[in-house]
């Protein structure tokens, strides 16, 4: 249908097969109220309501994506405020980001006791992409274990590899190209 907005999606292939890294570095940068992503792009600048950041993983591939639905005229400013947020964390992630990536990737995991069916997904979703179930402790050793210094390293990798924009709706191609 016809209006103003244009749905916008930055995507970054991450090379590094660690999914709880990739993890942190999704939330550490774009989902939640709380995120660089949401207060850069929604806080700061109005430029989206709708605006975040999600991991994506299957047994190929591992990937980061930061989304908004923008109005056309906006659509740059959207994917500058990403590359911005990207480059700010690659400089100082900070404890607060840091921590609070910790511990929603650590209460999703800790969440799969409330739920038979959630820690029933959870361990089919292991079965068919590892071959094996996971002991949900041991995940969160793993977890805990991630240091805030790798966290930032491999977010700044980010910029130095391929990534991939997708718009649709009103948008100037010329624009989003130069990014």
């Amino acid at each position: 249908r016809p209006n103003e907005l244009s749905q916008v999606v930055l995507q970054f292939h991450l090379q590094e097969k660690a999914p709880y890294l990739n993890e942190l570095i999704a939330w550490a940068l774009g989902i939640g109220f709380s995120s660089p992503l949401f207060e850069e792009v929604r806080e700061k600048k109005g430029l989206s309501y709708s605006v975040g950041a999600a991991f994506e993983k299957n047994k190929q591939n591992y990937n980061l994506v930061m989304h908004a639905a923008v109005n056309a005229s906006k659509t740059f400013s959207f994917l500058r405020s990403c590359k911005k947020v990207i480059n700010e964390a690659c400089k100082e992630l900070s404890d607060f980001n840091y921590e609070r990536a910790v511990n929603n990737v650590v209460n999703d995991l800790e969440y799969l006791y409330e739920s038979r069916m959630s820690y029933l997904e959870y361990q089919a979703d292991n079965l068919f992409s590892l071959g094996r179930p996971l002991e949900v402790e041991e995940e969160i050793k793993k977890v805990k274990s991630i240091s805030k210094e790798m966290v930032q390293q491999t977010i700044a990798q980010l910029l130095h590899q391929p990534y991939a924009i997708v718009a649709v709706g009103k948008y100037d191609k010329k624009i989003i190209l130069t990014l």
